[in-house]
């Protein structure tokens, strides 16, 4: 808005409207004296520009938009633990305390729950996404008797950094558009992405008859929920008594609303081959490209599963049916990506077959892609 008064700017300004019969030449008294008074106003003028952009929510800066957001008490997420699980391999009778500390590669874990007498589970020390690329042999930090060994072998809740701006700024907007009330979608959507691993959902209304809700979630990094995030995010949002008797219900006893049967499930990951002709640049071969494709792949599905959600869907979750709520793999994108990748000239027309076949693969409401394997020939 201001971007036209900086300092030359404005003493030009003021030297046009002063008199011409007076010395304005560089270094002369009526020179120096505007020139700083042009300097003073060009710090007044971005001081005034950065103002106006903090009094909007789509353009303040981060701790602006904080402020707007705690009107309508919304925050930015914080970051998360992710948590592990591992294989301990012991002596017989022994077993790892829980509080045990671990560590790989500079990563310390510790010991939070006790799965059965060779797996437990680990939170990760530190928050954000370190601990979600961590699988291979843990240490004890200190001597324990009886241990051999462990590994971590799968991550269970994924780690998340603090909320990004944009996105924090997103959500915000979003808000603020919807009305948030009464359990309504839009609430759901909000309670259930603040849940920590919990990377987005899709709420489906009255799937098993009046007053049901399903909540159908992937973690953080846009793959399938394991079943202790499922777990953790039906105890915060509705606990279930399986055991109890149905008078005993715990309905009530978590966010959602009374009266809401909710049930939350994983959206099931559909393993895809892609099959494809290749030709080459000189001196190029699919060994020296196979990596680059399987990762392109692998970013292409997951940028079309953070469009699944409800999220980023919100208009559609209103206007489509769930059933019409659905991924599409899309024969001409992957052709686009593979033209896109360096040492790739073409590819042969009508060999790219996704599963089998050469047309467009529509996925279930339920369901996002994972890629199995990318075959060349």
């Amino acid at each position: 808005m201001f971007e036209e008064k900086d300092y030359l700017t404005v003493l030009a300004e003021m030297m046009d409207v002063t008199r011409t019969d007076v010395d304005k030449s560089e270094g002369s008294i009526l020179w120096e004296s505007l020139a700083a008074t042009a300097y003073e106003f060009e710090i007044v003028y971005k001081a005034l520009e950065k103002t106006i952009k903090n009094a909007f929510i789509t353009t303040a800066d981060r701790e602006h938009l904080i402020r707007h957001a705690d009107t309508y008490n919304l925050v930015p997420y914080s970051s998360t633990y992710a948590v592990v699980q591992a294989d301990f391999i012991c002596d017989e009778g022994v077993s790892i305390e829980i509080g045990s500390r671990f560590t790989y590669n500079q990563i310390f874990y510790t010991v939070i729950e006790k799965v059965s007498d060779v797996k437990y589970n680990l939170r990760c020390e530190e928050a954000g996404t370190i601990g979600n690329r961590t699988f291979g042999q843990l240490l004890p930090v200190f001597s324990l008797q009886g241990f051999r060994s462990a590994n971590i072998t799968a991550l269970l809740i994924p780690g998340e950094e603090v909320e990004e701006t944009e996105a924090f700024r997103k959500r915000v907007i979003q808000a603020i558009a919807g009305k948030s009330y009464g359990w309504n979608d839009l609430q759901y959507v909000q309670e259930v992405n603040a849940i920590a691993g919990v990377g987005d959902c899709k709420i489906i209304r009255c799937p098993r008859g009046k007053g049901t809700v399903d909540v159908i979630i992937v973690d953080s990094n846009f793959s399938p929920a394991s079943d202790e995030l499922v777990e953790q995010a039906q105890e915060i949002l509705r606990p279930l008594d399986i055991e109890g008797p149905p008078e005993i219900d715990k309905c009530g006893t978590g966010l959602v609303a009374i009266g809401h049967d909710t049930l939350v499930r994983s959206a099931t990951g559909v393993e895809l081959k892609v099959n494809f002709q290749l030709i080459f640049e000189p001196e190029y071969t699919y060994e020296n490209v196979k990596d680059d494709v399987e990762n392109a792949l692998k970013e292409y599905f997951v940028e079309l599963t953070r469009k699944w959600g409800d999220t980023n869907n919100f208009q559609d979750s209103i206007q489509k049916n769930y059933d019409q709520r659905f991924i599409s793999i899309q024969i001409n994108k992957i052709a686009n990506i593979l033209f896109d990748i360096p040492g790739i000239h073409d590819y042969v027309q009508g060999s790219i077959y996704i599963n089998g076949s050469n047309t467009d693969l529509d996925l279930n409401f339920d369901e996002i892609p994972i890629l199995k394997e990318a075959v060349n020939g």
